[in-house]
């Protein structure tokens, strides 16, 4: 493939969740308002504590749901960025800036899992409860469930969801990155995906296991060689303090201890002014663009921006390549990130 044609998707259209690119209509309240209201769905426990599945009577529900998600989280993220001013009234006041970068990466993030079908839902007592009295009414018997973070595996081939507590995602923004990084290790072929719940349906590959998700089973060994270049370059950044968690910290440290000299009284980082703010429409280029690349020695804070929207421009492209395959060109990211983007951005 020309180096100038080559795309991320190229690389990863694999993992689509299956039949999402035929939906043309979103359920705006996402999955979480899905499942607190519908009466679509029967619960079955899994004989594993936390782990549970919903059939449902017509998944295309649950894949309009889905699609809600997905608008919301794409919409969040580009509205984010577009929302960084190119001259903050005072030159050197940058706090807000960068935290907003880190958010529409955040975005971006739980939005590529969802397409992907890696996504994560926060489970709340409400939603427990409607769960627990739609299985009383079949007389099914749930393991025992409680609010938090869940990993949703939707399966439409099977017309189901099915839903595993792991506490290694327990935690609003660690939990994300360590999920998102495990996705980008799928897609090394480091990792694969399976069935086995209790091993977090995610493990390392042995070497002589197929890895059909891998970007290395869909493309030429070049180009294959290029994507997965760029994603070892982001788990690096990710993992800088050996925890995966590095882009909330710089954004925790900036937004609660104040840190790094972007707030009054304002120390250095004059210099990198323009670079900082200049970086606010890059992820509307090619997300393999050398652009991205962090080099040895370079300010903290260029690394961690440069690493917020090397995520943001991976989710745009892949937001634009699911649209592009609606079999009649009418996905629903049309009326959501994609209508944003022609109106504002």
């Amino acid at each position: 493939m020309n180096t100038n044609d080559l795309r991320f998707p190229d690389g990863v259209r694999q993992l689509y969740v299956p039949r999402l690119n035929t939906v043309s209509k979103s359920f705006p309240n996402g999955l979480r308002g899905l499942l607190h209201t519908s009466e679509d769905f029967i619960p079955v426990g899994l004989n594993q504590g936390g782990c549970f599945e919903l059939i449902f009577y017509d998944i295309s529900e649950a894949l309009a749901a889905l699609a809600g998600d997905i608008n919301r989280l794409a919409c969040a993220s580009i509205e984010t960025l577009n929302a960084i001013s190119e001259i903050p009234t005072q030159k050197r006041f940058l706090a807000w800036q960068l935290v907003e970068y880190y958010y529409a990466a955040f975005y971006s993030a739980h939005c590529m899992l969802k397409i992907c079908g890696f996504g994560t839902i926060q489970l709340d007592d409400r939603i427990i409860q409607s769960i627990k009295k739609r299985a009383l009414l079949f007389g099914e018997e749930l393991p025992t469930i409680t609010k938090g973070i869940y990993c949703a595996d939707i399966r439409p081939i099977e017309s189901k969801i099915v839903f595993y507590d792991v506490s290694r995602y327990d935690d609003s923004h660690h939990g994300l990155w360590n999920r998102y990084v495990d996705f980008l290790n799928v897609l090394t072929g480091m990792s694969i995906s399976t069935n086995s719940l209790d091993s977090n349906c995610i493990r390392k590959r042995e070497s002589a296991e197929p890895y059909p998700q891998s970007v290395y089973s869909q493309l030429p060994r070049q180009d294959a060689d290029q994507i997965i270049g760029r994603v070892d370059h982001v788990k690096a950044v990710l993992n800088t303090k050996g925890n995966n968690n590095w882009l909330s910290q710089i954004r925790n440290s900036i937004n609660y201890n104040h840190s790094h000299g972007v707030w009054y009284p304002y120390k250095g980082y004059s210099d990198e002014y323009e670079m900082l703010v200049s970086m606010r429409s890059m992820y509307s280029i090619n997300s393999l663009n050398k652009c991205f690349l962090t080099t040895e020695g370079e300010l903290e804070l260029v690394r961690y921006a440069k690493c917020c929207q090397q995520i943001n421009a991976f989710n745009r492209e892949l937001i634009i390549d699911l649209s592009i395959r609606h079999p009649d060109n009418k996905s629903f990211l049309k009326n959501g990130p994609l209508a944003y983007l022609n109106l504002y951005a």
